[in-house]
């Protein structure tokens, strides 16, 4: 199961939930075999919850049911046709319940079923085998391995214009994949360096492929750092154009916002990077090695340590009948109150720790403050 959600999510296939979760707290919204049958989550427990192996990400579909029957309980089929789902794609548990439902119910509505066996199960393995051979006339039988071959080689061979859905099922739980024809955008994150001008350049890369670059960064040329803010090369460039160096990143520095006040945004996510020569010694042109050395010898000579802050002041446009609100006013903060929220919850999410939000002096003129830090993180959260 867990491998099969790894191959398909990065193929662009749409990931659907759906749990037993009443919508009430005492559950007298449940199907009538369920409170026969004892089985009650309420409203909010944590009982509902995926486990985290197979975890729904933050834009994926969770629907909560109360029966066996997914379709029976939830607005599934409405939203697979929305969808544009053709194949239905079956796994988990119980086999000879929740799984045997859905596929049956899946059949019946005329999609095109299915069924993983090595992906499912029961409470024994006789069930087992029974319910797979009483369901096998309503859906085609597969192993996890032969599936995945086969949407790797469809993926490659992008013939036809159906789609497909793959359900895990669980007495407690139920997980639909939905695999439709239509790409997807990849999900990216970038590895970056701010150079000496204030400008953040860098490198965007697959987040699915991030964990190869931890311990070898990926490509940069020292010409980068040569290029000035009006987007030209220095001339002279004291590093030519020759040579190669790599863009490191630092696991503490990563910076993810999931969204902003438009939910459809894709994750803005980021990393930054010390610059390291290609056997991994430190670039000394690298602005974050600068600013290390810079404190260590503070430290050595001083005694001192580096605890800093940064505050931002920003004129902000775009908002009608700004003019006339007073400096430092309630009236001046409430006219960019949405603003200021979703700010400061982008900059809690940066691990910046945003202090406070104020109207300034000038007309559409604010600032936000953020707590002090030690080392290179006050510059990191001076960029975040």
């Amino acid at each position: 199961m867990i491998h099969i959600i790894k191959v398909a999510r990065p193929l662009g296939m749409e990931i659907m939930y759906t749990t037993i979760e009443s919508l009430t707290r005492n559950g007298r919204d449940r199907s009538l075999d369920h409170k026969s049958s004892n089985i009650f989550i309420p409203k909010g427990s944590p009982k509902a919850d995926v486990i985290s192996d197979v975890a729904p990400t933050e834009d994926d579909i969770w629907l909560k049911k109360t029966s066996s029957g997914v379709f029976n309980s939830t607005n599934i089929d409405y939203i697979l046709r929305n969808l544009g789902v053709e194949f239905f794609v079956i796994m988990g548990f119980l086999t000879d319940q929740s799984v045997d439902m859905a596929i049956r119910d899946a059949a019946d509505k005329g999609y095109q079923v299915i069924c993983i066996s090595d992906a499912c199960t029961t409470h024994t393995q006789v069930r087992h085998e029974n319910a797979l051979y009483a369901f096998g006339g309503y859906c085609r039988i597969m192993t996890t391995d032969e599936f995945i071959h086969e949407i790797q080689g469809s993926n490659n061979s992008k013939n036809g214009n159906s789609s497909t859905t793959l359900a895990i099922n669980d007495h407690q739980e139920n997980l639909s994949i939905s695999i439709g024809s239509s790409l997807q955008p990849a999900v990216l994150t970038m590895l970056v360096t701010t150079d000496l001008t204030g400008i953040t350049r860098g490198r965007a890369l697959p987040t699915e492929t991030v964990d190869e670059y931890w311990s070898t960064g990926c490509g940069w040329v020292p010409a980068a750092s040569a290029v000035t803010p009006q987007g030209i090369i220095a001339d002279p460039n004291p590093w030519s154009s020759c040579g190669d160096l790599r863009l490191l990143p630092d696991r503490k520095s990563r910076v993810r916002i999931s969204n902003g006040p438009d939910p459809t945004t894709p994750m803005f996510d980021f990393i930054h990077c010390n610059i390291i020569e290609t056997d991994g010694k430190a670039w000394p042109g690298c602005p974050r090695e600068l600013l290390r050395q810079e404190i260590q010898r503070y430290h050595d000579m001083f005694g001192m340590r580096v605890k800093a802050a940064f505050e931002h002041e920003f004129t902000l446009n775009g908002r009608q009948c700004m003019s006339d609100l007073p400096a430092f006013s309630l009236r001046a903060y409430r006219h960019v109150a949405d603003f200021a929220g979703w700010l400061v919850t982008a900059l809690q999410s940066a691990g910046v720790e945003p202090e406070m939000f104020l109207p300034e002096y000038e007309r559409s003129q604010y600032e936000i403050t953020c707590r002090p830090t030690e080392g290179v993180a006050v510059a990191d959260r001076a960029v975040n």
